[in-house]
């Protein structure tokens, strides 16, 4: 597999260290600070995307013209009408998501099956935190937002995740989610649930950017044999499948 690699951060070496090590190869580089560009878009098969967030919208529009995969692990932009006619146009397999880590998505499952139970009990309230490293430029993450869409979705009356919480008393139906930014925690994301008489905590903790790389590279193989907007746990559950089988 020949990949484009758009963001050249850490986690765009992290991926091609490990592509390299899986036998892939780099053919397209593309960052502002990278001074030696590699630049054969012709021999790539597919890109990844992890730049800044205002250049993703032009990324997906330079996918769509060539008709090649996109994965995009990049925050802080918004979709809109347009790109899903350019890419539904182009037929290309675009995946969006904000975490790629197998294991995240393992948390995500148990975190809204365990959502679905304990909301049944009026006793129970809940709360989230996230935390990472000094340099991440959004907070909240783009996977504190997606866990706490979960907590909305199963918990009925709590209608609002407060990620800045004002300087007064909490109204019932929203739940704080608290980001905190320090040294070089990769990643770490609880969810709490408390009662009077208990408390339960479920917390994902990522020791290095490894799994999020190899999560974008197994994406990106997937990406090759499919079409449409797709999200990683696409390919989590195809790939389940396809071991159980």
């Amino acid at each position: 597999m020949n990949i484009g690699l758009i963001g050249y951060g850490k986690m765009g070496k992290m991926i091609r260290r490990l592509s390299e090590e899986e036998g892939h190869k780099v053919t397209f580089i593309q960052d502002l600070r990278e001074k030696d560009f590699i630049r054969d878009r012709k021999a790539t098969d597919v890109y990844i995307d992890f730049s800044a967030g205002e250049a993703v919208r032009e990324n997906i529009l330079m996918a769509c013209r060539e008709k090649k995969p996109l994965v995009i692990g990049a925050t802080g932009w918004e979709w809109d009408c347009a790109l899903t006619d350019a890419v539904k146009k182009s037929g290309i397999c675009l995946i969006c998501d904000s975490n790629f880590s197998p294991g995240m998505y393992f948390f995500r499952r148990i975190v809204e099956e365990a959502a679905d139970m304990i909301s049944v009990f009026d006793a129970y309230d809940v709360a989230g935190l996230e935390m990472h490293h000094k340099e991440k430029a959004d907070a909240p993450s783009g996977t504190a937002r997606a866990l706490s869409d979960m907590i909305i979705n199963a918990f009925p009356g709590k209608v609002n995740a407060e990620f800045y919480p004002k300087n007064e008393k909490r109204p019932p139906d929203s739940f704080h989610f608290a980001s905190l930014r320090c040294g070089r925690i990769p990643g770490i994301h609880t969810l709490l649930f408390d009662s009077a008489e208990d408390s339960i905590e479920l917390t994902h903790r990522a020791r290095s950017r490894e799994g999020f790389a190899r999560g974008a590279l197994l994406a990106a193989e997937w990406a090759l044999q499919e079409s449409g907007i797709r999200a990683f746990k696409d390919v989590m559950e195809s790939y389940m499948r396809k071991e159980i089988r």
